[in-house]
């Protein structure tokens, strides 16, 4: 299991995509860590072309398995978070966050049904 602190910046990977979240609350006995979602970033298949940047920081928290996450570098977070407040500062037209939140909800499907022993209830030994 990757060792991670609380408010740490996480990535949980999957093919062409990245979810980064902050760790609120590691949760050892059942293996898994509680995640505020900041951003998900997933590679374009057009050569050249930027990777699209969702913004998930008005969306919902969620329990994942700590063993799918790693901890985030600061080189790969930083700019990140930069194009998240660039977004937010300019005139550009964000993604809408419905569609945000649906790129999400696929991304955390696809995990499911290629990882499914990692979301299989850890039951703590009494």
């Amino acid at each position: 299991m990757p060792d991670s602190n609380c408010y740490e910046i996480l990535c949980l990977e999957y093919q062409d995509t990245a979810l980064y979240g902050e760790a609120i609350q590691i949760i050892q006995e059942r293996n898994l860590c509680w995640l505020r979602p900041l951003a998900l970033l997933q590679q374009t298949q057009q050569e050249r072309a930027l990777p699209i940047l969702y913004d998930l920081r008005q969306g919902s928290d969620l329990l994942c398995p700590h063993t799918l996450i790693r901890t985030a570098l600061d080189t790969e977070v930083l700019p990140i978070l930069a194009q998240l407040e660039n977004l937010k500062a300019s005139c550009a037209t964000p993604v809408p966050e419905p569609v945000a939140h649906q790129q999400l909800q696929a991304f955390i499907r696809k995990i499911c049904q290629a990882q499914p022993d990692a979301f299989r209830p850890m039951h703590p030994s009494s």
